[in-house]
């Protein structure tokens, strides 16, 4: 938008204010001086005008964020617009946090001193330093990665910023230019001549000398890097060493000299990159040491290999990737990241990672690495992206693909033919079951011959709760709900007043529909819960104990299968936009419906084997593919009767692994969940308390799997604690990295069998108890691990001493596996001696009443 007459200046790129909440503020400044740049260049000075086109440059989504402000002003206060929008997106800092940030910083590998100290620069803005320069130069001493430079700064006895800066710059431009030294005296013509010759013989007149023990020529080097370093010996294709010098015995596989195969020379075409192979580059005086040198990787270029392809999203940029499994680096050419950072807002870092075509010795070149989000429909996650100079394609390597679910390689299926035959044995029993119960998969049943009473409290006063307002994108969708709600005589029309109301709750789903539903808080408040037990995980365990089939029915729209008693309905009133409805069915929301529920479908089939039910859930398990199919038959019959029906997209039918509640059942016995391990396993270490409770919560749904659970998280916990101050050390990784190493997916506990010899096995630490519940087969001497058990230890009971410790992890082991325990023998171990004196000896006494 330019003025006749003036110079055409292009519009800018709108403000981003979403992604990358933790430089939101940093981006909004640097934004706000372009636009500032950019009014003055269209010369724009009327203030109406430039308050439009600020909101205009803005883009859609920062002003929606205007709309929500206050006091914004009139249509011509640029000022206060202004303003306010400062005062969203840079609001007041902490100043205590902020030089708590500016401390922890440190300079990253390959990040030049002069970038680390613009970044101190930037974090030093709300510190309130009085002299900023000084404490950026502390920071650059103490958190640098340069000693020589650490070092220089100790010596002097008064330097400056300028001065360590300058410095910093001369010591990191000598190591790239001694670098460049040292790789081209590496790759001389001595490697190409004397690479691969065995024991070229000496003249009479050579005197005696040293030689290096991996190449064969005179040591030391002077100043050169040995020559043999990278190389590979033809002989027994061990790297860093020649033929002439190798001492295995393994007999020379190398081709003569004069037919020595020639190198494949680069095509100067354009290359596609379709796979990468991984390389660790060794080099030591011994073949067996590594080094701590770069990798090198290896493309492959291959226009006859037709590799899969799939679209992906970079940073919200439509990309198309070609999937390599053999890769362990993803790649894009410099016109994808052009595409990419057409805002130029990603910078790009410097790495030692090297790229060759296959079969060259010319290195592809790299311009650099950056972090992105790369995303498809279904999964998103963050990794490191090489960029190639050229238009060599752009390749998604084999962890990214996997983390994307865009590949699945599962190593423990490995026998094809019984894993097809399980898959056609479930299709073909679900078609069976589908033909012979037509009327079982189709519709919401109804329960024959019940009617759902809820239980009113009279003296709980009603409250008529107003409408909530639907938005008008949604309206359509809930009224097409509501309609067909009634059509299934679930829903009925409420005529005359209703002492009770309650508001609507509109969820979108993923498909495009609407999921309705009622928030009960205030009602049930008046309604009393009838309190029937519900079959815990233990309960579950101890029933599949042996089974080795498994299927697991869902009723459809469990609840609504339940027909709700006439006296009970006034209380389930809700409104909405079409007016006041009400259920005739039981409904989701009501505090006693779940009982209420697991109870109504436990009695249809609690008389029939092989048949256990949690809520809406049902699972079918025998000990025989005759035995399931017996008990499966006669729970489709018994719903069929009464009237119930399933969901047969949600069914799973004869299954030798099924996946509930977090675990996995099976023959072999019970396992934690491979998806959860793998969001523990894949948790990034936390930056916040919140973080911390949010992956403990994770780890405690799998501790039964972790042993000495207590133990390893007990420096976790102490961050949760309310007095404690978050602090992120070597001690919280390591505890970190250990529940995650303690996790897998290939620990398979045993189903408690109540045949078997039952030993506990107890044990104490300073900070908590712990105990093993596990059984021997009465065939093999082999133990089975039941059930991990393990709590933290309160602050009193932490000042006992060792012995009463391992008496109270006894005690509290008992009372927490009683119900396997109770009523039964069992061996009980523990590793104090003392302890066992005293509980083994039947005259001693108690310390306490």
């Amino acid at each position: 938008m330019a003025t006749a007459g003036k110079i055409d200046v292009a519009p800018l790129a709108p403000f981003d204010p979403i992604s990358e909440p933790t430089s939101l503020s940093q981006r909004w400044k640097v934004w706000k001086r372009r636009f500032e740049t950019y009014v003055v260049a269209v010369n724009v000075k009327d203030n109406a005008q430039k308050r439009a086109l600020l909101l205009y440059q803005a883009g859609e989504a920062t002003q929606e964020i205007f709309d929500t402000l206050s006091e914004t002003g009139e249509d011509n206060d640029y000022k206060t617009a202004i303003e306010k929008l400062d005062e969203y997106f840079s609001p007041k800092k902490n100043v205590d946090y902020e030089i708590f940030q500016f401390r922890q910083a440190k300079q990253n590998a390959d990040e030049p001193t002069d970038q680390f100290a613009t970044r101190l620069r930037k974090l030093a803005a709300h510190c309130e330093f009085h002299d900023v320069d000084h404490e950026i130069k502390s920071a650059i001493i103490q958190n640098c990665r340069s000693k020589h430079l650490r070092r220089y700064a100790l010596w002097q006895d008064k330097v400056t910023l300028t001065e360590l800066l300058s410095k910093a710059r001369t010591l990191e431009n000598s190591e790239q230019q001694a670098k460049g030294i040292e790789e081209r005296l590496a790759s001389t013509n001595i490697q190409d001549e004397e690479a691969n010759f065995v024991n070229p013989p000496r003249s009479n007149g050579q005197q005696r000398r040293q030689h290096c023990r991996n190449c064969g020529l005179s040591w030391p080097h002077r100043d050169a890097p040995c020559p043999a370093k990278g190389q590979t010996c033809r002989k027994c294709n061990k790297q860093n060493h020649y033929v002439r010098v190798c001492r295995s015995s393994v007999p020379s596989t190398r081709n003569p000299i004069n037919t020595r195969p020639r190198p494949i020379r680069p095509d100067n075409n354009q290359h596609n990159i379709q796979q990468v192979g991984y390389q660790e580059d060794h080099y030591s005086n011994s073949p067996s040491s590594s080094s701590d040198d770069e990798h090198l990787y290896t493309c492959v270029d291959s226009k006859s290999t037709k590799m899969p392809s799939t679209k992906v999203q970079i940073n919200n940029v439509h990309v198309k990737m070609i999937i390599d499994t053999g890769a362990s680096i993803n790649i894009i050419d410099e016109n994808t990241f052009a595409n990419i950072n057409k805002y130029k807002r990603i910078s790009l870092k410097r790495t030692r990672t090297k790229l060759f075509a296959y079969g060259s010795k010319q290195q592809l070149p790299v311009i650099g690495t950056f972090e992105a989000t790369i995303e498809t429909k279904k999964r998103v996650t963050v990794s490191t992206i090489h960029v190639v100079r050229g238009n060599y394609g752009s390749l998604l390597s084999y962890q990214t693909a996997t983390e994307l679910n865009l590949i699945k390689v599962n190593v423990n299926n490995v026998k094809v033919t019984g894993n097809d035959k399980i898959e056609q044995c479930h299709d073909s029993l679900k078609d069976k079951m589908d033909k012979k119960f037509p009327h079982l998969f189709h519709g919401i049943g109804k329960l024959h011959n019940f009617e759902a009473k809820l239980h009113i409290d009279s003296s709980v006063p009603p409250v008529a709760q107003p409408a909530r307002r639907i938005p008008f994108h949604l309206r359509r969708k809930v009224s097409a709900a509501l309609k067909q709600l009634e059509k299934d005589d679930i829903i009925e029309k409420v005529e005359g007043p209703t002492p009770w109301i309650s508001p609507l709750v509109v969820i979108p789903k993923n498909d495009g529909t609407v999921h309705l539903c009622v928030d009960m808080r205030r009602a049930n408040c008046a309604i009393q819960r009838e309190r029937h037990p519900c079959p815990t995980v233990d309960d579950l365990i101890h029933a599949m104990n042996g089974a080795k089939v498994f299927s697991k029915l869902d009723l459809r729209s469990g609840y609504h299968q339940l027909l709700l008693a006439e006296e009970s309905r006034y209380i389930t009133t809700f409104v909405t936009h079409k007016g006041l409805r009400r259920y005739k069915r039981l409904n989701f929301g009501t505090n006693s419906a779940s009982e209420l529920f697991q109870k109504v479908i436990h009695d249809q089939i609690h008389d029939i084997p092989g048949a256990i039910n949690i809520s809406d859930d049902v699972i079918i398990y025998g000990k025989s593919q005759q035995e399931h199919d017996t008990a499966l038959h006669n729970v489709c019959q018994r719903f069929t009767k009464v009237g119930l029906t399933l969901n047969n997209e949600k069914c799973q039918f004869s299954q030798t692994k099924l996946t509930f509640f977090g675990m996995v059942f099976s023959a072999e016995g019970i396992s934690a969940d491979p998806h959860k391990v793998s969001a523990i396993k894949n948790a990034s270490p936390p930056s916040s308390v919140k973080d911390v409770r949010s992956f403990l919560g994770m780890a405690t749904y799998c501790a039964k799997f972790i042993p000495n659970f207590s133990h390893l998280r007990e420096p976790l916990r102490k961050l949760t604690m309310k007095s404690a101050q978050f602090r992120w050390t070597r001690c919280e990784q390591t505890a970190f990295d250990n529940i995650k190493n303690a996790l897998t997916s290939d620990t398979v506990m045993a189903y408690f069998d109540q045949t078997k010899p039952t030993e506990l096995i107890t044990d104490a630490s300073p900070w908590g108890l712990s105990a093993i519940l596990a059984q021997n087969s009465t065939q093999h001497d082999d133990r089975r691990i039941v059930a991990y058990v393990s709590r933290s230890l309160s602050e009193v009971e932490r000042k006992y001493s060792q012995t009463e410790r391992e008496a109270l992890a006894i005690v509290w082991a008992m009372e927490r596996l009683q119900i396997y325990l109770r009523g039964g023998k069992f061996t009980l171990y523990t590793d104090c001696k003392p302890i066992e004196l005293i509980l083994g000896n039947p005259k001693s006494k108690p310390l306490h009443a």
